[in-house]
Formats: C-alpha cells, structure tokens, sequence
C-alpha cells in the first residue's frame, strides 16, 4: 500500500504502514528520512486543551477531592469519633492517623515503581477504587484495632493517587497550558476538607452514626474511576518504556482533537531520555543519586518534605485541639457540636483562599521566590501566636493566615517535585519524596494535636522554629520553571 504525494518540485510514493494509522490519521504523516520530534514538541505545538485533556483535568480534581475528603481531614475526625465509640485513650486514637500516614508513605514509593512499570493513570484510578473500597468496610469496623488496620490501607490507597495523579495529567498537558490547572489543585483539595466537615456536621445534626459518614465518603471515589476508563496512559510512560507507536496513537488522539496536523517524522526518545535508558537501564533508582549534585538535591528534597508535612498535616489536629485547650474544654462524646464543625470549616477555608496567593505570587516571583516569601510570612502568624492572653478569635485569625500561606508553599512545592526529576525514574523519585515526606505526617497527630492537647506553648513554638527552618531550606533549591519534562535541570546524565 503506498500514497503518492504531489508538489511543484516532483512527485513521490511513499508507502504506507497500517501501524502507523488511527482514527483516520497518518501518525508522523509519512515517515520522512531521519526526521524525528518528542513528546515534548508535539504537546507543546498545541493551542488548546482537547477534550481528552479536559477529562484528564476532571479527572485529576475529582480524584484530589476524594484524597481531601479521606486523607486530609477524615483521620484527624476518625480519631475522635473512635474515642467516643470504643473508649480509645487520646494516644490510642492518634494511632489512626499515625498508621494511616506511614502507610501512605510505604506504599507511596512502591507505587511510584509500579508507576514507572505499569503506567501513572492505571495506578492513580486502581488506588481510587481501592480506597474507597477500604473506606467502605472501615464503616463496618466491629472494633478499634479493625478501625486502624482498615483506615491504614486506605493510607496505602491514597498514597498511590497523590503520588501519581498530578505527573498523569501534567504529562498529557503542553508546557503552557499546565501551570494554571497544576496551581487549582489547592482548591480540590480544599474542597474535599471542606466536604468531609460538611458531611459531618450533617450526620451530627441528623443524630446519626459516624458510620454513615464513612460510607458517604467512599463513594466520592466513584467518579475519579469512572473517567479513568476513557483516557489514554501518558506518552511520556510509553516513550519511556520503548513503546514507541502506542505514544504516537496517544499523540495522534491529542492532535486530531485540536484539529491539527501531526508533526512530520518519526516520535523518538529525546537525547537525554535515550542516554538515561542506554546508561541506566534496569537501576533507574541510581538516576536519583546521580551525580553528586542530583545526590545533594534528592536529599535536600527529602527533608523539606519531611518538615512541610509535618506542617501541613498538623494543622488539621492542631486546629480542633487548640479550639479545646483555649476554652479549656474537657473530653464529651460526641466530640464536635455543629458550631465547632462551622469554626474547623472556616480555618479548613485557607486551603482556598491559598489558590490565589500562589497564583499572584507565581505572577509575580520566581518558583524559588515563591517557596521563599511564602514560608517566610507564614512563620509570622505564629510568632505572634506565642503571645499569651489571646482570645479565640484572635488565635483562629492568626492560624487562618498561616496556614494559608503555608498551603500555598506546599501545594507549589508538591507540583516542584516531579520537574527535577528524569522521566526514567520521575515515578520513583515523587513517589521517594512522598514517601519520606509523609514520616512528617504520621508525626503530625501526636504533634498537632496529642502536644497541643497537652501543652499548648511548647506545641505552638514547636510549629514556629519548623516553619523557620523550612524557610530556610527552600533558599538552596533550584528554579525549574520552564523546563522540558523530559529534559529537567538535574538529569543525571551528562
């Protein structure tokens, strides 16, 4: 099968290749002699966002508010509500969150490798299914110990989708198009907390079970599942694993959308993927570590990560427990009245004013800049907070603000991560960081919350010097913006 091809110069037959065809479209167009292009160039030649794209954004925000739901605020209300139900000492219930985290994080670096093997859209709709799953049997828990060991497997779950859903769809996105949706991911987030209170507060009102909770929240996981069955797998996993011709049948789909042309050619490895695949291949791990600097900067990574969540996720137990040791409120079951859910909604609130911070800030300040004045001015808040005689509306005042600012750092830090790593190993190495990051996490129940419960100035200070030292570290970290993918500051490749 060959089609001939007539210009003003000469005439040409050039054959065919069934393989080469879908949908109706020549991919590559006619294979010209040596000529070649990367996923990186045909995205980036797109001038609008198709409609698989938009069902990959969707997805991504579907999916970010279901992980808001159960992993962000559900363990911190989970610990109190077992309290009341089985008579959980106040350290046995930060149990829950502690294992969930640790959980997340184990199973956040072996996701990151089943990523890299299996592809990031098949492992971030698996862990939604699985999540929800689990969070459905935790509604049937017959006792304390089944409580924990069922929310720590939906901790494995979430690890899965946090680590792999953004790298899914900023794969699929040109270059220019994946600043805007990447920094809204904040507001999904925010959302999903936002939603787990409002169902709580509903079923407080309504006198009925924390039970019915647990199952209202797992099927959130539904939709994000559902979507996940009509998108195609990342290019870039394609190209990194060889397979050359389902990338282009993934690129022909993008393209045909936008009703363009395919680039003329053949899709091929950028230089610096081919040279980490030729130099690396079967220890992608070593592509982290490698050279020195790479070393230097995982590391560096590993332990802002670390402190930022110890940060991030202690405010969502430092919130509650601080609401209780101002006004001196002992232990009740039911632990929350409908006014208390409306005070923890309103601090959870600064997960959405954090988006257009980062937005402005972004606007206008380099990435280092951001990670930098962000930090910097959420550690004010709390200095001020160490004042004693504060009321309770001047105290909330001053979380709301730092912890706005602190989520607009590590929302921005988050969407940092995977640009400094190749794409031989970028699933390893998010899935590395998140996974040590989350040690940070499972801290944050006994630090957020059982040493403010305790003593509320050392819990407050504690807070204070992390969020300086944080400030600190994010100065030694390099600017990636406008960097390829395939193609990132720190390749580990000469």
């Amino acid at each position: 099968m060959s089609c001939v091809i007539k210009s003003r110069f000469k005439t040409t037959a050039y054959p065919l290749n069934d393989a080469y065809i879908f949908n109706g479209l020549l991919l590559g167009q006619f294979k010209s002699s040596g000529q070649t292009y990367t996923v990186d160039t045909a995205l980036d030649r797109l001038d609008k966002i198709g409609s698989t794209q938009w069902r990959a954004i969707i997805f991504l925000y579907l999916s970010w508010v279901f992980i808001g739901t159960v992993s962000s605020v559900w363990p911190s209300l989970l610990t109190d509500y077992t309290i009341c139900t089985f008579s959980a000492s106040r350290w046995q219930g930060s149990l829950i969150g502690t294992c969930h985290f640790i959980a997340y994080a184990i199973f956040g670096a072996l996701n990151g490798i089943l990523a890299d093997k299996c592809g990031t859209k098949n492992i971030t709709s698996l862990g939604c299914l699985f999540a929800g799953y689990f969070m459905l049997l935790t509604s049937f828990a017959p006792s304390f110990f089944w409580v924990i060991f069922l929310d720590t497997l939906v901790g494995a779950c979430c690890g899965a989708v946090l680590g792999t859903s953004a790298t899914f769809t900023m794969e699929l996105l040109p270059k220019a198009k994946r600043e805007l949706p990447s920094l809204l991911l904040q507001l999904a987030f925010g959302m999903g907390g936002v939603l787990a209170y409002t169902i709580a507060m509903v079923m407080t009102t309504m006198d009925l079970s924390w039970r019915y909770a647990s199952v209202l929240s797992s099927l959130l996981a539904l939709p994000p599942v559902l979507i996940a069955l009509t998108l195609p797998e990342s290019p870039h996993h394609y190209v990194s694993r060889g397979e050359i011709v389902k990338a282009e049948k993934v690129l022909a789909q993008l393209t045909s959308e936008n009703r363009m042309d395919c680039l003329p050619g053949k899709l091929a490895q950028s230089m610096m993927v081919k040279a980490q695949c030729e130099r690396k291949e079967g220890n992608e791990w070593l592509l982290l570590f490698y050279p020195p600097r790479m070393f230097v900067l995982t590391m560096t990574l590993l332990v802002l990560r670390i402190l930022t969540n110890v940060l991030y996720a202690g405010y969502f137990y430092f919130t509650p427990s601080l609401l209780k040791s101002i006004e001196n409120e002992q232990y009740k079951c039911p632990p929350y009245s409908s006014t208390d859910y409306l005070r923890m909604m309103w601090s959870i609130s600064s997960e959405l004013l954090s988006v257009p911070v980062l937005l402005v800030a972004s606007h206008f300040l380099r990435q280092r800049a951001v990670f930098f004045w962000t930090t910097l001015l959420s550690a004010i808040p709390l200095g001020f907070l160490l004042l004693p005689g504060l009321s309770t509306t001047k105290s909330f005042a001053l979380v709301f603000a730092s912890r706005t600012l602190h989520t607009a750092f590590n929302q921005s830090f988050f969407l940092y991560t995977p640009q400094i790593f190749p794409s031989a190993c970028r699933g390893r190495g998010v899935g590395l960081i998140l996974a040590f990051g989350v040690i940070g996490a499972a801290a944050a129940p006994f630090v957020g919350g059982f040493l403010v419960s305790e003593n509320l100035f050392l819990g407050k200070l504690f807070f204070f010097i992390l969020c300086g030292i944080v400030t600190v570290g994010s100065v030694f970290l390099p600017d990636t913006s406008g960097k390829d993918l395939e193609n990132p500051m720190y390749a580990g490749v000469k």
